[in-house]
């Protein structure tokens, strides 16, 4: 992933994605991409027939990183998402389908997100993509990039992991069966700060 202000849009796909099957790949790789969500780690972790929900997004400008600077982190993380999401492929809606969510144009000057256009995005995605988008945009390039889980993501990844252990079992044995307690394993140990 390419970081700093001015060096380019980049890709997230939330670490909780269900699309992802993060026994698909070597526990360092998966452990790689939660650290530094380079998406470039995912190949091959993705479920048969099935897609990643694919945030394009910018990083901020040295005038939007001043905004978001003071904010509280949950403020920051919105913030950062409004500004700079600009695309979204393979976006779940509450009928099942998916659909790409396109920035509506504003001509030169982009402006923030409203509230209207928010309310199309979970606050998990919300906050999960904005925290991505403030490490990118604040990580110098010459340093590796490191994004910790916040709260929120650990417990979306722990029912993602669950869903996964069932879904595979399901495809293996044609029923369901309880999911593998080591599903939870993959998720790294909560950061002291």
């Amino acid at each position: 992933m390419r970081r700093g202000s001015g060096s380019g849009a980049f890709k997230v796909v939330r670490t909780y994605d269900p699309a992802l099957d993060p026994d698909a790949i070597p526990q360092e790789r998966w452990i790689q991409f939660i650290q530094e969500r380079d998406v470039a780690l995912l190949d091959g972790a993705v479920f048969p027939g099935e897609k990643t929900t694919v945030f394009h997004c910018r990083p901020l400008s040295q005038a939007e990183r001043r905004d978001v600077r003071g904010r509280a982190e949950a403020d920051r993380h919105e913030r950062a998402f409004a500004l700079c999401v600009t695309r979204v492929e393979h976006l779940a809606d509450e009928h099942g389908g998916h659909s790409t969510w396109v920035r509506p144009s504003e001509g030169a000057k982009p402006r923030p997100l409203g509230d209207r256009e928010l309310e199309v995005f979970s606050e998990d995605d919300i906050q999960h993509v904005g925290q991505v988008i403030v490490a990118a945009s604040f990580c110098a390039p010459d340093r590796p990039l490191y994004v910790p889980l916040l709260a929120t993501c650990r417990d979306a990844m722990t029912a993602a992991a669950l869903a996964s252990q069932r879904r595979r079992a399901a495809r293996t044995t044609g029923s369901s069966s309880s999911p593998d307690a080591s599903a939870a394993a993959r998720e790294p140990a909560p950061e002291s700060r």
